[in-house]
């Protein structure tokens, strides 16, 4: 619980998204049942709709620092949900959505 982490949220999409950037609802899950739900933006393409993640053919993936420094004060079981929150209900050519929690190197 002292370790702090940073967590990245990868999204990869396919140059026939229609938007240049992605809304999500993140929630965590804390082990003693409580839970915090954050709304996060990620901006997928620049104003000239270049796709800002690294590609290959026409997938693009974007690793994106929802969190730096987190500490998770309590032992157990954390869980993340994730859900796409456009105004659009199915919403094509986003391929995965991935999350990554890795120790952090800032002190």
């Amino acid at each position: 619980s002292a370790q702090a982490y940073d967590i990245l949220l990868s999204v990869r999409n396919s140059g026939k998204y229609e938007f240049s950037n992605l809304y999500l609802f993140v929630t965590v899950h804390a082990p003693d049942g409580s839970s915090l739900r954050d709304t996060v933006e990620i901006t997928l393409a620049d104003e000239r709709g270049k796709w800002l993640g690294d590609g290959a053919a026409s997938i693009f993936t974007l690793n994106y620092p929802y969190r730096q420094n987190v500490r998770f004060p309590l032992h157990g079981i954390y869980t993340f949900d994730i859900e796409q929150a456009m105004w659009v209900k199915d919403l094509k050519y986003i391929n995965d959505i991935g999350l990554r929690i890795a120790k952090s190197e800032q002190p």
